[in-house]
């Protein structure tokens, strides 16, 4: 998991703009289920902690666009983002969130970087009010 979090903190630190690294450090980690599934599953490939960040990396970002959607003042029980800093800066950490990981998808196998790219398009259907 060690190397899982350094990728993380690697694609974080290449988007080189340090209001996004500050509001970064300021959310929960969580479990990383996610990552470590994809551990399980490839613990010997080379881009297994890779991939494992980019989930991570966008799953977290579904969660600060959800927080905005349904007005949630906590995430983990910590102050969520659009709490503290508003709806508009947790939007764009969500954004910068997904582009980022999704840019480096491009430095796996295509049919790896399909099969994580097209929930990521699928997801905001999901939020969308009907009617």
């Amino acid at each position: 998991m060690q190397r899982v979090e350094l990728e993380i903190a690697r694609l974080i630190k290449e988007i080189e703009y340090d209001e996004v690294t500050k509001l970064f450090a300021m959310l929960s980690g969580g479990k990383r289920l996610r990552a470590k599934l994809i551990l399980k599953i490839a613990p010997n490939h080379e881009k297994a902690p890779l991939l494992a960040a980019i989930v991570e990396l966008i799953h977290g970002a579904s969660l600060l666009h959800d927080d905005v959607i349904d007005d949630s003042h906590t995430r983990r029980g910590v102050a969520s983002v659009n709490a503290t800093e508003g709806s508009k800066t947790a939007v764009t950490l969500g954004d910068i969130s997904y582009s980022q990981p999704v840019t480096e998808l491009l430095s796996l196998v295509k049919a790896v970087a399909k099969c994580v790219a097209s929930p990521v398009t699928a997801l905001p259907t999901a939020e969308m009010p009907v009617g």
